[in-house]
């Protein structure tokens, strides 16, 4: 079963581009934000009930010292996954500032790099100006040689 979890993950993770990448345009705002959001509502859903179960799963352990060793044991196992929803709400974090900030990030690349195509484009033409001057130059001295 533990295949289950790396493959739940590939297919999410897939759902996820597809959304990202089906959603060009005016909607990728508001699938980044709906994404994360997603995300920190259900990493902190999984947080809540990891707490709910551990009362359940420890209670009916009679002997002290056996339930030091399953709270530890129980603790091991839990803390690996509290860690990575934690990590999971960062991303969501993040996912949600990414979609309120990204508009404005495309918009400021986008005309920069119309401006570095512009200049390149004028720089270029200047070449060529200078190009065909040193031609014209060069056929001048070779009419006047003879």
């Amino acid at each position: 079963m533990l295949w289950l979890g790396l493959f739940s993950t590939i297919i999410g993770l897939g759902l996820i581009i597809w959304l990202i990448w089906v959603n060009r345009g005016d909607k990728r705002r508001y699938v980044f934000k709906t994404i994360g959001f997603s995300l920190i509502v259900g990493a902190a859903i999984v947080l809540i009930v990891l707490q709910a179960i551990a009362a359940t799963i420890l209670s009916p352990i009679d002997d002290e010292n056996l339930e030091i060793v399953a709270s530890n044991i129980y603790d091991v196992f839990v803390g690996v996954f509290k860690w990575q929803n934690w990590i999971l709400i960062i991303i969501g974090i993040v996912l949600i500032f990414v979609g309120q900030y990204l508009p404005d990030i495309e918009e400021r690349y986008i005309s920069l790099s119309k401006s570095l195509r512009e200049s390149r484009a004028r720089r270029r033409k200047a070449k060529e100006e200078r190009r065909a001057e040193k031609e014209k130059e060069k056929e001048k001295n070779q009419k006047k040689e003879p």
